[in-house]
């Protein structure tokens, strides 16, 4: 059995659910933004973005990125990856998990690029957020500057 979904032109939100194909998912000029998505085999993203959500990752024997393409998960383990020109991978705005790539070749073409900017915690969020309310003089602020 050689299962291939193929989503063609199209955007494909599901939200707190799921997306499960038996073999290989090709994204060709789509947006697919889902919490999960399980791919045993072949993962082909082509001039394409797959923003997957709460921590997700993505694990399958290949991954294929071609095109201008956006990949946003916090953990991929993979044997190879390439991130072609103009392609990106990311995590999620204010991911507790940040950005794990466990690979073992690895190539970075020029204009290709793993950037995370501008993805921490929001103001006020994460761990090194000041306390809420008020404690003494101190509204949970950060260090002051001299001056």
């Amino acid at each position: 059995m050689n299962e291939t979904v193929t989503i063609t032109n199209s955007t494909l939100e599901i939200f707190s659910g799921n997306l499960t194909v038996s073999m290989n998912l090709t994204l060709i000029n789509s947006r697919v933004i889902v919490d999960k998505v399980t791919v045993p085999y072949l993962l082909n993203i082509s001039s394409s973005t797959l923003e997957l959500a709460n921590g997700s990752f993505i694990h399958p024997v290949s991954l294929d990125i071609s095109g201008i393409s956006l990949l946003s998960v916090s953990k991929i383990n993979i044997s190879t990856l390439t991130i072609p020109s103009g392609s990106t991978i990311t995590h999620p705005a204010n991911s507790t998990l940040g950005l794990n790539i466990s690979v073992i070749n690895l190539t970075i073409e020029a204009g290709g690029m793993i950037n995370v900017t501008g993805k921490g915690y929001s103001s006020g969020s994460g761990p090194g957020a000041g306390a809420s309310g008020t404690v003494g003089n101190y509204d949970g602020d950060g260090a002051g500057h001299g001056g």
